[in-house]
């Protein structure tokens, strides 16, 4: 078995685990802090980035700062109930913040057509869908000095 010691360590490199590894690094440069952070991913490199990699990544935006008005009510809609309604509110509440930290990455957002979609609902999506937020992040993330560690799986974390 062996041993690694971080002082952080991120088990999986989708759109979550990459944001947290990038914002955890980019805190502790603004505070002159020198932490050690790994993303253990267990796909390879050619795969890595979870569900964010695959999909198109439609989200339910009238515009990068504004949730659609029917936001709350199509996430707990799409999950038959299952998703807490307050929990649902604050991704609602907290979507554009979100979305414009993603944007200062690098990461550009359009409405691009997506034949009858766009119809009924707004939907604004990273061009380059999923895989432009996963290789825009982990590249920042990277030059921050944030190691990706990837074919690697998660079997026991130690405090």
């Amino acid at each position: 078995m062996h041993e690694v010691d971080y002082d952080l360590i991120i088990v999986g490199c989708g759109a979550a685990g990459t944001a947290s590894a990038l914002a955890a690094a980019e805190e502790a440069k603004q505070q002159n802090e020198e932490i050690s952070i790994a993303i253990l991913e267990r796909a390879p490199f050619e795969q890595r980035g979870g569900n964010t990699r695959w999909t198109a990544a439609y989200m339910r935006m009238e515009s990068i700062d504004q949730p659609a008005p029917n936001f709350v009510e199509d996430v707990v809609g799409f999950s038959e109930g299952f998703m807490d309604r307050a929990y649902a509110e604050t991704l609602r509440e907290e979507a554009g913040e979100t979305l414009r930290w993603v944007e200062s990455k690098g990461v550009e957002f359009d409405f691009l057509p997506t034949m009858f979609l766009t119809a009924s609902k707004p939907r604004l999506l990273p061009v380059g869908g999923g895989r432009a937020i996963i290789d825009t992040l982990t590249l920042r993330a990277r030059a921050l000095g944030v190691e990706i560690i990837y074919e690697t799986t998660a079997w026991d974390l130690m405090l």
